[in-house]
């Protein structure tokens, strides 16, 4: 697809299309897509994330947290999935904070930390 990004209205962007073209990947196209998928996804750990009510934590959680990161480092991204008045929100620490997430020491005291505030291992 090619076109233009249109902005003539306030507050409204919009894609002009001005050509389209038939998506029709080979087979040997999509193999390889495939392929380059399945190496990525066999060396990048899945992230670690545990869903929360926002409500419950208490305000030093993120500093708890870090804390509790550094006793245990790793090769997986730690995500924190809050709900808050306002919807769903995603806190990830990066590259810095990797826990060893299959660590059961690790996971008692998340979950001794996040206490009541659980509400799903997502």
């Amino acid at each position: 697809m090619r076109g233009r990004v249109d902005h003539k209205e306030a507050g409204k962007v919009c894609v002009i299309v001005q050509e389209v073209e038939v998506f029709d990947p080979t087979d040997a196209e999509i193999e390889k897509a495939k392929a380059q998928v399945a190496k990525l996804a066999a060396t990048r750990p899945s992230a670690f994330r545990r869903r929360v009510d926002a409500a419950q934590l208490p305000a030093s959680v993120v500093d708890d947290l870090r804390e509790l990161f550094e006793r245990y480092p790793g090769d997986s991204e730690f995500v924190l999935e809050m709900h808050t008045r306002s919807g769903l929100r995603r806190l990830r620490f990066g590259d810095n904070y990797k826990v060893k997430a299959r660590d059961a020491g690790f996971k008692a005291e998340l979950e001794e930390l996040l206490g009541s505030a659980t509400l799903a291992a997502a």
